[in-house]
Parts: structure tokens; sequence; C-alpha cells
């Protein structure tokens, strides 16, 4: 049994207890017959069962996830200089305009340190500036002509040099032979030498002060046989057209020495 039901029927007995009317019998009214209508039994309705449903609230659940948030990136941007404006005073009627000097933008250059120039010295004092055989016209125009050797010293600048000894060497020659030849002794910066037949050499060694000096040597003065192309060109081969003469010993040079400082 239902809790409705069981508390339906404790209305029911306690309810008061009250004599129902007789319906048996019938009323007769005016001829008519009355008849006393059964009473409607109380039926209770049951009522509706309540349920009771446990609600379950949801749990709430915080979860907290820490996420790194990314670092900016700073980046240096590179700020160009700006000059500050220059402030333009403005002229006033009856004043002198002054005349503004132009700023320089390109930076000052002076012109180069000057570097000594250190000149090379010389390998040697004297240099050979000339060597050559004198043709036969020169020479006394005849084949036992001069038996010379012309020689002459000069400076840088091409004037004579007087004061200088010359020495003339050949192959064999004995300390004894060989003789201080000056020059001057024979015109400005000159000196003759006599010569024999052979190969000779001149060379400058030094002047009358004594000073030594270093020289290129003047070499192959040839007064024996010289080659006949030498013969050809100093005139020795026009006498006898097809033939040389030879004129053995009797030949003579030029040479010239020049100071190289």
């Amino acid at each position: 049994m239902t809790i409705v039901a069981a508390v339906g029927l404790l209305l029911v007995a306690c309810s008061p207890t009250t004599a129902s009317p007789d319906h048996s019998h019938s009323a007769r009214i005016g001829g008519l017959t009355a008849t006393p209508s059964p009473r409607p039994t109380y039926t209770p309705t049951p009522a509706d069962t309540a349920t009771a449903v446990e609600q379950r609230q949801p749990t709430a659940t915080t979860t907290w996830t820490a996420t790194p948030s990314p670092l900016p990136t700073l980046t240096a941007t590179p700020q160009p200089l700006t000059p500050a404006p220059q402030a333009t005073a403005t002229p006033r009627p009856g004043d002198r305009a002054t005349p503004v000097m132009p700023t320089r933008t390109t930076p000052f250059v002076g012109p180069p340190a000057m570097v000594p120039t250190t000149t090379p010295k010389p390998a040697v004092d004297f240099v050979v500036v000339k060597k050559r055989m004198l043709t036969r016209a020169e020479n006394g125009g005849r084949c036992d002509g001069n038996i010379l050797f012309h020689a002459m010293v000069i400076d840088a600048n091409g004037n004579p040099l007087n004061g200088i000894i010359i020495h003339m060497l050949w192959d064999g020659a004995r300390p004894d032979q060989i003789v201080d030849n000056l020059t001057g002794l024979n015109g400005p910066g000159r000196v003759d030498m006599f010569h024999t037949a052979g190969i000779f050499r001149l060379v400058v060694v030094k002047d009358t002060s004594g000073r030594t000096y270093t020289s290129e040597v003047a070499d192959q003065l040839i007064t024996d046989y010289p080659p006949d192309d030498w013969k050809r060109a100093a005139g020795y081969c026009n006498v006898d057209p097809g033939k040389c003469e030879n004129c053995f010993g009797h030949y003579s040079y030029e040479v010239i020495f020049q100071r190289t400082w």
C-alpha cells in the first residue's frame, strides 16, 4: 500500500457518522412519485507520487596552466644624426647683411708630406763615355802615324777636370812600368800617353790630393792587330781596294771618362 492510499483510509475512518436518510421509500408528491437519487460514493483520487531525485551539482575544478609568453625582441634602430637647425636672423630694414660663410662639408686634406728622395749612389765614380780608334787622317794620314792614347776627364756637367791621375795598363806590366798620367798637361782635362804595339787599358785611380776613385776600365785598346772592321771604319782600307793596311803599332785612340756626381 502506498503512502497516499493509507492517508485516504485514515481520513475515511475519522470522518463523523451521519444517518443516511432512507431512500427506500418513495414520496408521493402531488400524485407524483419522487424517487431519491442514490448518494454518490466518495472515492479519493490517488495523489501523484513525488519521487525525490537527488541532483548532483558538478564539481568545479580549476586547472592552472602556466604558458610562458615570448619575450619581445629588442631591435636597435640606428638613428640618423640630424644637424640641429641653425637660427636664421631676419634682417631688418637698414641693417647690413652679414655674409654667411659656407660650412665645410669635406674634411680638409693638406698636401702630402714631402718625402726626401734619396739619389742612389753610383756604382763607380767615373764611367767611360767614349772610346774610339782615330781615323787614318786624324792619326797623321799615313800608316806610320802617331802612337798615342788621347785621354780626357770631365765632371757630371761636361766640364774638364784637371789633376786627375790615369794609369795605362797592359798584360804583364811590372809595377815600375806603371806611371801617373796627369790631366791638364795637354789641354784642359787632357793628357796624351805614348804606347807600343799590344793590348792596353786605361783607368782613373786618384787625384793630386791623394783621394782615390773607382772607375770603369777602358779596355781592348788594340794597337798591334786591330780587327779589320775597326780599320775599315777608320779609313785604313781605302788605299788598296779589297785590302786593309797593317800599320802595326801605329794606331791611336780617344778615351773620355766622366765623373758620376
